[in-house]
């Protein structure tokens, strides 16, 4: 994730966003909400995406992304290309390097990542040698968020499906070593509660008090280091991202990024599995600490 930043500043989650602990003892059903986390009935979201990086399979060649497509095609009927993501690893105990943009004037890499489309292409599965991601995407108005649980399970196939691929074709095995989960989040300037930026985030608030007018638009970034409640040591950070965007209408609005990135505790689907259950319990709680209870009551904020 990149963009420009007003104000930028990394700590602990667990003791400035959240009181309660980034993991709760209560769920509702094996993979079903934690019980106190917070729940809206028409949040913003507008883009999810699950995603799993692992040990390169040095094997991968350019023709075993149309064999693996066979495997996805029944319900990913359409293809496309597009450039490869580079590794990302979040590392501790040394100075971070701020996040930029990248521009390639190389050609596409001999191996692309792989696009499989629903007909529709608001579910998309991305593959290339070392990734997999998951997205769900608003592409209508209308369109519903499925949920996390639905699109952790939907992975979770998607996974077991490369899996016995790479094993069927010899090209090796996947062993995740970064997990990241991300959310979209599009606010629509001038809705019903949004008719001004200030009542969007907490931080906006009183800001500009003294001056004529109303805040146009702002771009803020925080990173937020993520720990482990039993060690405390850190396990991985969240980026939460505002900056102006427009809608698929042509609306301003505020696109509101968040994204939680960090190793699995163990190098399997299972330790992949639970650290995006980590990830969507932090994001989840950020989201409703930063955002204002105003809007909160527009999104229909149940928890």
């Amino acid at each position: 994730m990149t963009a420009s930043t007003s104000s930028e500043t990394e700590r602990t989650l667990t003791s400035d966003i959240s009181a309660a602990p980034p993991v709760s003892p209560t769920k509702e059903g094996e993979l079903g909400r934690l019980s106190d986390l917070p729940d809206f009935r028409t949040p913003p979201v507008s883009e999810v995406a699950l995603g799993i990086q692992f040990d390169r399979l040095q094997e991968f060649q350019l023709v075993h992304g149309g064999l693996l497509w066979e495997r996805y095609r029944s319900a990913f009927p359409r293809t496309e290309v597009h450039e490869p993501i580079d590794p990302a690893f979040e590392t501790f105990g040394g100075r971070q390097q701020p996040l930029q943009f990248q521009f390639r004037i190389a050609p596409m890499s001999l191996i692309p990542r792989f696009w499989y489309l629903s007909e529709g292409g608001n579910a998309i599965i991305q593959v290339q040698p070392d990734r997999i991601v998951r997205n769900w995407r608003k592409t209508a108005p209308l369109d519903s968020y499925p949920r996390f649980e639905a699109l952790r399970g939907e992975l979770e196939g998607n996974v077991n499906t490369l899996c016995q691929f790479a094993k069927d074709e010899g090209i090796g095995e996947i062993v995740p070593n970064q997990c990241e989960l991300t959310y979209v989040n599009d606010i629509v300037v001038g809705d019903i509660g949004a008719d001004r930026t200030e009542n969007l985030f907490k931080v906006w608030r009183n800001v500009g008090d003294n001056l004529s007018g109303s805040v146009e638009d702002v771009s803020f970034q925080w990173r937020y280091i993520m720990r482990d409640k039993a060690t405390n040591n850190p396990i991985g950070r969240l980026v939460a991202i505002a900056m102006p965007a427009l809608s698929l209408e042509g609306r301003p609005l505020i696109r509101f990024t968040l994204t939680a990135r960090g190793a699995p505790a163990i190098t399997t689907l299972d330790g992949a599995l639970e650290f995006l259950d980590t990830g969507r319990e932090y994001i989840v709680r950020a989201f409703a600490e930063l955002t204002t209870d105003e809007m909160h009551g527009v999104w229909g904020r149940e928890i």
